[in-house]
Protein backbone atom coordinates (compact mmCIF):
# COMPACT_ATOMS: atom_id res chain seq x y z
CA UNK A 1 0.00 0.00 0.00
CA UNK A 2 3.02 2.29 -0.09
CA UNK A 3 2.21 3.31 -3.66
CA UNK A 4 -1.34 4.25 -2.71
CA UNK A 5 -0.12 6.16 0.33
CA UNK A 6 2.40 7.93 -1.88
CA UNK A 7 -0.35 8.93 -4.30
CA UNK A 8 -2.45 10.34 -1.45
CA UNK A 9 0.53 12.36 -0.21
CA UNK A 10 1.12 13.74 -3.71
CA UNK A 11 -2.50 14.89 -3.82
CA UNK A 12 -1.90 16.81 -0.57
CA UNK A 13 1.31 18.33 -1.95
CA UNK A 14 -0.48 19.33 -5.15
CA UNK A 15 -3.29 20.97 -3.14
CA UNK A 16 -0.95 23.17 -1.13
CA UNK A 17 1.52 23.74 -3.95
CA UNK A 18 -0.97 24.86 -6.58
CA UNK A 19 -2.90 26.88 -4.02
CA UNK A 20 0.21 28.77 -2.97
CA UNK A 21 1.29 29.25 -6.58
CA UNK A 22 -2.08 30.90 -7.21
CA UNK A 23 -1.26 33.56 -4.60
CA UNK A 24 1.80 34.75 -6.53
CA UNK A 25 0.90 33.79 -10.11
CA UNK A 26 -2.02 33.74 -12.48
CA UNK A 27 -2.49 29.97 -12.39
CA UNK A 28 -4.78 28.59 -15.15
CA UNK A 29 -8.27 27.73 -14.03
CA UNK A 30 -7.78 24.15 -15.29
CA UNK A 31 -5.09 23.47 -12.67
CA UNK A 32 -7.27 24.89 -9.90
CA UNK A 33 -10.23 22.86 -11.16
CA UNK A 34 -8.08 19.73 -10.99
CA UNK A 35 -7.42 20.53 -7.34
CA UNK A 36 -11.17 20.90 -6.76
CA UNK A 37 -11.73 17.59 -8.57
CA UNK A 38 -9.33 15.79 -6.23
CA UNK A 39 -10.45 17.63 -3.11
CA UNK A 40 -13.00 15.06 -1.80
CA UNK A 41 -10.49 12.19 -1.85
CA UNK A 42 -7.22 13.37 -0.28
CA UNK A 43 -7.70 13.26 3.47
CA UNK A 44 -10.23 10.38 3.58
CA UNK A 45 -7.77 8.24 1.60
CA UNK A 46 -4.95 9.03 4.02
CA UNK A 47 -7.19 8.26 6.98
CA UNK A 48 -8.40 4.96 5.54
CA UNK A 49 -4.79 3.95 4.95
CA UNK A 50 -3.92 4.86 8.55
CA UNK A 51 -6.85 2.78 9.77
CA UNK A 52 -5.64 -0.18 7.73
CA UNK A 53 -2.54 -0.26 9.95
CA UNK A 54 -4.63 -0.39 13.13
CA UNK A 55 -5.00 -4.20 13.49
CA UNK A 56 -1.23 -4.62 13.43
CA UNK A 57 -0.79 -1.85 15.99
CA UNK A 58 -3.45 -3.26 18.32
CA UNK A 59 -1.65 -6.62 18.30
CA UNK A 60 1.09 -4.99 20.39
CA UNK A 61 0.95 -4.49 24.14
CA UNK A 62 -0.70 -1.26 25.33
CA UNK A 63 2.70 0.09 26.41
CA UNK A 64 4.26 -0.62 23.01
CA UNK A 65 1.22 0.80 21.27
CA UNK A 66 1.33 4.07 23.23
CA UNK A 67 5.09 4.51 23.02
CA UNK A 68 5.01 3.88 19.28
CA UNK A 69 2.22 6.34 18.57
CA UNK A 70 3.66 8.95 20.93
CA UNK A 71 7.06 8.71 19.29
CA UNK A 72 5.97 8.48 15.66
CA UNK A 73 2.77 10.55 15.57
CA UNK A 74 2.51 12.85 18.60
CA UNK A 75 6.17 13.85 18.72
CA UNK A 76 6.48 14.96 15.07
CA UNK A 77 3.16 16.78 15.42
CA UNK A 78 4.35 18.76 18.44
CA UNK A 79 7.85 19.43 17.12
CA UNK A 80 6.86 20.50 13.62
CA UNK A 81 3.90 22.51 14.90
CA UNK A 82 6.31 24.58 16.98
CA UNK A 83 8.62 24.94 13.97
CA UNK A 84 5.80 25.99 11.64
CA UNK A 85 4.16 28.40 14.10
CA UNK A 86 7.56 29.98 14.79
CA UNK A 87 8.37 30.28 11.09
CA UNK A 88 5.00 31.81 10.23
CA UNK A 89 5.27 34.21 13.16
CA UNK A 90 8.76 35.37 12.25
CA UNK A 91 7.85 35.73 8.58
CA UNK A 92 4.66 37.57 9.47
CA UNK A 93 6.41 40.02 11.73
CA UNK A 94 5.68 38.70 15.21
CA UNK A 95 5.14 35.62 17.34
CA UNK A 96 1.80 35.03 19.04
CA UNK A 97 1.95 32.84 22.15
CA UNK A 98 -1.71 31.97 21.63
CA UNK A 99 -0.79 29.97 18.54
CA UNK A 100 1.61 27.87 20.60
CA UNK A 101 -1.14 27.15 23.11
CA UNK A 102 -3.51 26.12 20.30
CA UNK A 103 -1.10 23.35 19.36
CA UNK A 104 -2.21 21.49 22.48
CA UNK A 105 -5.96 21.55 21.91
CA UNK A 106 -6.92 23.09 18.54
CA UNK A 107 -4.21 22.57 15.89
CA UNK A 108 -3.59 25.88 14.08
CA UNK A 109 -1.59 24.50 11.15
CA UNK A 110 -1.80 21.91 8.37
CA UNK A 111 -0.46 19.37 10.90
CA UNK A 112 -3.95 18.94 12.37
CA UNK A 113 -4.09 15.54 10.68
CA UNK A 114 -1.45 14.09 13.00
CA UNK A 115 -3.16 15.45 16.12
CA UNK A 116 -6.50 13.96 15.13
CA UNK A 117 -4.86 10.69 14.13
CA UNK A 118 -3.21 10.37 17.55
CA UNK A 119 -6.56 10.86 19.29
CA UNK A 120 -8.12 8.22 17.03
CA UNK A 121 -5.39 5.80 18.05
CA UNK A 122 -6.12 6.49 21.72
CA UNK A 123 -9.82 5.81 21.14
CA UNK A 124 -8.97 2.58 19.32
CA UNK A 125 -6.83 1.44 22.24
CA UNK A 126 -9.36 2.31 24.95
CA UNK A 127 -12.51 1.04 23.22
CA UNK A 128 -12.96 -2.68 22.43
CA UNK A 129 -12.50 -3.44 18.73
CA UNK A 130 -16.05 -4.73 18.31
CA UNK A 131 -17.34 -1.20 18.96
CA UNK A 132 -15.01 0.54 16.50
CA UNK A 133 -17.43 0.41 13.53
CA UNK A 134 -20.13 1.91 15.74
CA UNK A 135 -17.84 4.76 16.75
CA UNK A 136 -17.09 5.47 13.11
CA UNK A 137 -20.78 5.48 12.25
CA UNK A 138 -21.58 7.77 15.18
CA UNK A 139 -18.81 10.08 13.99
CA UNK A 140 -20.41 10.40 10.57
CA UNK A 141 -23.85 10.95 12.11
CA UNK A 142 -22.56 13.58 14.54
CA UNK A 143 -20.78 15.35 11.71
CA UNK A 144 -24.19 16.39 10.41
CA UNK A 145 -24.78 18.37 13.60
CA UNK A 146 -21.23 19.73 13.68
CA UNK A 147 -21.42 20.72 10.01
CA UNK A 148 -24.66 22.59 10.72
CA UNK A 149 -23.29 24.28 13.87
CA UNK A 150 -20.14 25.72 12.26
CA UNK A 151 -20.51 28.19 9.41
CA UNK A 152 -17.44 29.45 7.62
CA UNK A 153 -13.94 27.96 7.32
CA UNK A 154 -13.52 24.27 8.06
CA UNK A 155 -12.95 23.60 11.77
CA UNK A 156 -11.04 20.85 13.54
CA UNK A 157 -14.32 19.67 15.07
CA UNK A 158 -15.72 19.08 11.58
CA UNK A 159 -12.56 17.28 10.55
CA UNK A 160 -12.59 15.10 13.66
CA UNK A 161 -16.18 13.88 13.38
CA UNK A 162 -15.99 13.37 9.62
CA UNK A 163 -12.69 11.50 9.35
CA UNK A 164 -13.11 9.10 12.27
CA UNK A 165 -15.49 7.01 10.16
CA UNK A 166 -12.81 6.61 7.48
CA UNK A 167 -10.23 5.64 10.09
CA UNK A 168 -12.30 2.75 11.38
CA UNK A 169 -13.38 1.90 7.84
CA UNK A 170 -9.71 1.30 7.16
CA UNK A 171 -9.63 -1.15 10.06
CA UNK A 172 -12.63 -2.99 8.62
CA UNK A 173 -10.92 -3.19 5.23
CA UNK A 174 -7.72 -4.55 6.79
CA UNK A 175 -9.69 -7.22 8.67
CA UNK A 176 -11.49 -8.20 5.45
CA UNK A 177 -8.69 -7.66 2.94
CA UNK A 178 -9.50 -10.67 0.76
CA UNK A 179 -13.12 -9.61 0.31
CA UNK A 180 -12.13 -6.00 -0.36
CA UNK A 181 -9.56 -7.08 -2.95
CA UNK A 182 -12.24 -9.14 -4.68
CA UNK A 183 -14.64 -6.19 -4.68
CA UNK A 184 -11.95 -3.86 -6.06
CA UNK A 185 -11.28 -6.31 -8.90
CA UNK A 186 -14.97 -6.68 -9.76
CA UNK A 187 -15.55 -4.66 -12.95
CA UNK A 188 -19.12 -3.73 -12.00
CA UNK A 189 -18.10 -2.52 -8.55
CA UNK A 190 -15.29 -0.55 -10.15
CA UNK A 191 -17.63 0.99 -12.71
CA UNK A 192 -20.13 2.08 -10.05
CA UNK A 193 -17.29 3.49 -7.96
CA UNK A 194 -15.96 5.47 -10.92
CA UNK A 195 -19.42 6.89 -11.60
CA UNK A 196 -20.04 7.86 -7.97
CA UNK A 197 -16.55 9.26 -7.43
CA UNK A 198 -16.63 11.09 -10.75
CA UNK A 199 -20.02 12.62 -10.04
CA UNK A 200 -18.88 13.81 -6.62
CA UNK A 201 -15.67 15.25 -8.05
CA UNK A 202 -17.65 17.05 -10.78
CA UNK A 203 -19.91 18.58 -8.14
CA UNK A 204 -16.81 19.73 -6.27
CA UNK A 205 -15.50 21.43 -9.41
CA UNK A 206 -18.90 23.08 -9.82
CA UNK A 207 -18.55 24.64 -6.38
CA UNK A 208 -20.59 22.21 -4.27
CA UNK A 209 -19.06 21.57 -0.82
CA UNK A 210 -18.47 17.84 -1.26
CA UNK A 211 -15.27 17.58 0.79
CA UNK A 212 -15.88 16.94 4.51
CA UNK A 213 -19.64 16.87 3.91
CA UNK A 214 -21.38 13.89 5.55
CA UNK A 215 -24.03 14.01 2.84
CA UNK A 216 -21.44 12.94 0.28
CA UNK A 217 -19.54 10.44 2.46
CA UNK A 218 -19.94 7.73 -0.18
CA UNK A 219 -17.93 9.80 -2.71
CA UNK A 220 -14.48 9.43 -1.07
CA UNK A 221 -15.22 5.77 -0.33
CA UNK A 222 -15.86 5.18 -4.03
CA UNK A 223 -12.80 7.20 -4.92
CA UNK A 224 -10.63 5.18 -2.55
CA UNK A 225 -11.79 1.94 -4.14
CA UNK A 226 -10.76 3.27 -7.57
CA UNK A 227 -7.38 4.41 -6.21
CA UNK A 228 -6.94 1.04 -4.52
CA UNK A 229 -7.66 -0.78 -7.77
CA UNK A 230 -5.09 1.32 -9.60
CA UNK A 231 -2.52 0.62 -6.88
CA UNK A 232 -3.05 -3.12 -7.32
CA UNK A 233 -2.05 -2.80 -10.98
CA UNK A 234 0.44 0.08 -11.02
CA UNK A 235 3.06 0.61 -8.31
CA UNK A 236 5.73 3.08 -9.48
CA UNK A 237 8.90 3.02 -7.41
CA UNK A 238 8.83 6.77 -6.77
CA UNK A 239 5.30 6.51 -5.32
CA UNK A 240 6.36 3.61 -3.12
CA UNK A 241 9.28 5.67 -1.83
CA UNK A 242 7.00 8.61 -1.03
CA UNK A 243 4.50 6.30 0.66
CA UNK A 244 7.18 4.64 2.77
CA UNK A 245 8.23 8.08 4.03
CA UNK A 246 4.74 9.57 4.04
CA UNK A 247 5.03 11.19 7.47
CA UNK A 248 8.25 12.96 6.49
CA UNK A 249 6.74 14.28 3.27
CA UNK A 250 3.63 15.39 5.14
CA UNK A 251 5.33 17.36 7.92
CA UNK A 252 7.86 19.07 5.64
CA UNK A 253 6.02 19.85 2.42
CA UNK A 254 4.00 22.96 3.32
CA UNK A 255 6.80 24.70 5.17
CA UNK A 256 9.03 24.16 2.15
CA UNK A 257 6.31 25.42 -0.21
CA UNK A 258 5.85 28.59 1.84
CA UNK A 259 9.62 29.21 1.98
CA UNK A 260 10.05 28.65 -1.76
CA UNK A 261 7.06 30.87 -2.48
CA UNK A 262 8.51 33.70 -0.41
CA UNK A 263 11.84 33.36 -2.24
CA UNK A 264 10.17 33.42 -5.66
CA UNK A 265 8.19 36.47 -4.61
CA UNK A 266 11.35 38.31 -3.57
CA UNK A 267 12.94 37.43 -6.89
CA UNK A 268 9.91 38.81 -8.71
CA UNK A 269 9.09 35.51 -10.41
CA UNK A 270 5.39 35.48 -11.25
CA UNK A 271 5.09 33.16 -14.25
CA UNK A 272 2.95 30.20 -13.27
CA UNK A 273 4.94 28.02 -15.65
CA UNK A 274 7.82 28.49 -13.22
CA UNK A 275 6.17 28.99 -9.84
CA UNK A 276 3.82 25.99 -9.91
CA UNK A 277 6.41 23.36 -10.96
CA UNK A 278 9.04 24.95 -8.69
CA UNK A 279 6.85 24.76 -5.59
CA UNK A 280 5.70 21.21 -6.27
CA UNK A 281 9.13 19.84 -7.18
CA UNK A 282 10.81 21.62 -4.28
CA UNK A 283 8.33 20.13 -1.82
CA UNK A 284 8.81 16.60 -3.18
CA UNK A 285 12.59 17.01 -3.34
CA UNK A 286 12.71 18.27 0.23
CA UNK A 287 10.65 15.25 1.25
CA UNK A 288 13.28 12.90 -0.16
CA UNK A 289 15.97 14.83 1.73
CA UNK A 290 13.85 14.52 4.86
CA UNK A 291 13.58 10.76 4.39
CA UNK A 292 17.37 10.59 4.12
CA UNK A 293 17.71 12.59 7.35
CA UNK A 294 15.12 10.44 9.11
CA UNK A 295 17.38 7.43 8.57
CA UNK A 296 20.46 9.08 10.06
CA UNK A 297 20.88 8.63 13.84
CA UNK A 298 21.93 12.26 14.30
CA UNK A 299 18.80 13.72 12.68
CA UNK A 300 16.16 10.97 13.01
CA UNK A 301 14.71 12.75 16.08
CA UNK A 302 13.25 15.35 13.71
CA UNK A 303 10.64 12.81 12.65
CA UNK A 304 10.40 10.27 15.48
CA UNK A 305 11.53 9.92 19.06
CA UNK A 306 14.55 7.64 19.44
CA UNK A 307 13.59 4.14 20.52
CA UNK A 308 14.88 2.69 23.78
CA UNK A 309 18.21 0.93 23.73
CA UNK A 310 16.60 -2.36 24.73
CA UNK A 311 14.11 -2.16 21.87
CA UNK A 312 16.85 -1.32 19.38
CA UNK A 313 18.92 -4.27 20.58
CA UNK A 314 15.93 -6.57 20.27
CA UNK A 315 15.23 -5.42 16.74
CA UNK A 316 18.91 -5.75 15.82
CA UNK A 317 19.01 -9.30 17.16
CA UNK A 318 15.86 -10.14 15.21
CA UNK A 319 17.42 -8.76 12.03
CA UNK A 320 20.58 -10.83 12.61
CA UNK A 321 18.66 -14.01 13.47
CA UNK A 322 18.73 -16.55 10.63
CA UNK A 323 15.47 -17.15 8.84
CA UNK A 324 14.12 -20.70 9.01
Amino acid sequence: MDALRGLAILLVVYHHGIGQAATISDVPRALLSLDDFLDPFRMPALMILSGMLLPRSLAKSPAEFLSGKAGKVLWPYLLWSVIVVSAVGLYGGGLDLTDYALILYDPPTYLWYLAILFVYYLIALLVPSRFHPLIGLLGWLSSFAVDWAFVGPLTNAERFTYLIGFFFLGQIIANNRTKFDAAAKNPWVLLVSILIGGAGAALSVAGVAVSFSPIFVVVPIAGFLVMYRLALRIQPIFLQCIGAGSLVFYVTHFLVIMTASALLGRLGVTWWQITAPALLLTAVGAGYVGVFLSRRPVTSWLFALPESGQKRRTQTNEEKAPTP
